[in-house]
């Protein structure tokens, strides 16, 4: 079981003026928790962001931290990095050589115009769908209007690289990422934990369970335990309406 902040955009947004609420909510959350079983994770904070930037960030989890381990110091607790906890943020993550009962957590959504096609809350950019994985499509994707010019710079190599190992909704990408992580993992001596990973349903679910497989498998090859996200709202693996798992992924993540 996992306790953490989840959607806490004030301190993302104001950290200076939410910090002493940041720490005062995890000193009452501690301080409750603190005579549970060791099965109980404390995760800080569910991807730092905004104007929560990776040198703040590695401040506010220092000054946590060491209000948190004063109460306890048996609980394990989970790490994210920032940048919404994106597996490149890892690089700029400091955690505390002091702390020697963390996890390190990261997500992955890469890449992130073929995950989050057609969200509603992505805006303009993730407008276009119509996006596999592997690419390309057997037809040329048409941009949605609107979108921004990097995003018709990835759909241009998008349909024009055959490869489906180079493309850049391909597997060579993913299988660099997930390796860095493993590697950042070893270098610094930190267990890791995908906190999330998923992809729309909004995208073609041949395409949703191909990638789900691939990043599942790649996690388990280099030994980093993961969580899907997510059960049943945007990325689900399970039909509320139906009231059925969603078979494909189910048989994807290899349950």
């Amino acid at each position: 079981m996992i306790i953490d902040l989840h959607h806490y955009e004030e301190l993302n947004l104001d950290p200076h003026n939410q910090k002493s609420r940041f720490l005062s909510i995890w000193r009452q959350i501690t301080e409750r928790y603190k005579g549970y079983p060791d099965t109980v994770f404390f995760e800080i904070l569910n991807e730092p962001a905004h104007n929560l930037t990776p040198p703040l960030w590695n401040e506010f989890l220092y000054d946590c931290l060491v209000e948190l381990r004063q109460i306890d110091n048996h609980h394990t607790v989970v790490i994210r990095c920032a940048q919404w906890s994106d597996v490149q943020a890892l690089e700029e993550l400091v955690v505390p050589e002091q702390e020697t009962n963390a996890i390190v957590s990261f997500h992955y959504y890469h890449p992130f115009l073929f995950t989050h096609q057609g969200a509603s809350w992505g805006g303009p950019d993730v407008a276009t769908t119509g996006i596999v994985f592997p690419g390309p499509s057997a037809e040329p994707v048409v941009p949605a209007e609107g979108v921004s010019q990097w995003v018709r710079d990835w759909i241009t190599r998008y349909n024009q690289v055959a490869d489906p190992d180079l493309n850049p909704c391909g597997y060579k990408l993913i299988r660099n990422e997930i390796d860095y992580a493993a590697q950042w993992g070893i270098l610094h001596k930190r267990p890791l934990f995908m906190g999330e990973f998923g992809v729309v349903a909004s995208a073609d679910m041949r395409s949703r369970a191909n990638w789900t497989k691939y990043v599942r498998t790649l996690l388990e090859a280099k030994g980093i335990p993961w969580a899907y996200w997510d059960f049943s709202a945007n990325l689900k693996v399970y039909d509320v309406e139906k009231r059925e798992w969603v078979k494909e992924l189910v048989e994807a993540l290899g349950l």
